[in-house]
């Protein structure tokens, strides 16, 4: 079950709705999702997700998009530091990977500014790697 985090400017909410497929990753407990809610508000700015989530071998893939609207106030940053530490103290998980679109500047920035390291290029996937 994903539980809900916050930090001190957000509340990180489980995914109320999802696709299917996403939907049933939670059920088998291979994802997790929360939406990003600013602090005293309901409104959704973003999400964060962990997926593949794999026990076994300590590992997930790790997703996030905040609006454009909230990007540069250190929102998107904030949210997944917080999914980073429930990952590595309450899940046990010992690596995260981003898979970031190579044009995605702003992903790119977010994701080595939060210590992950660029790894490999899979098609047109820039993919990055951080130990926890």
């Amino acid at each position: 079950m994903t539980p809900t985090l916050h930090t001190a400017r957000l509340s990180l909410r489980p995914l109320a709705r999802a696709e299917a497929r996403v939907l049933a990753q939670i059920e088998a407990g291979t994802a997790m999702g929360w939406s990003v809610v600013p602090a005293g508000t309901d409104s959704i700015i973003g999400m964060v997700g962990l997926h593949h989530i794999d026990g076994t071998a300590a590992f997930a893939q790790i997703a996030y998009e905040i609006d454009g609207e909230y990007s540069g106030k250190g929102l998107a940053t904030e949210a997944v530091e917080r999914v980073i530490e429930h990952a590595r103290t309450e899940l046990g998980l010992l690596r995260l990977e981003a898979h970031i679109g190579p044009d995605n500047s702003r992903s790119i920035r977010l994701a080595e500014r939060l210590g992950f390291v660029r790894e490999t290029e899979v098609e047109s996937t820039v993919v990055y790697t951080r130990t926890l």
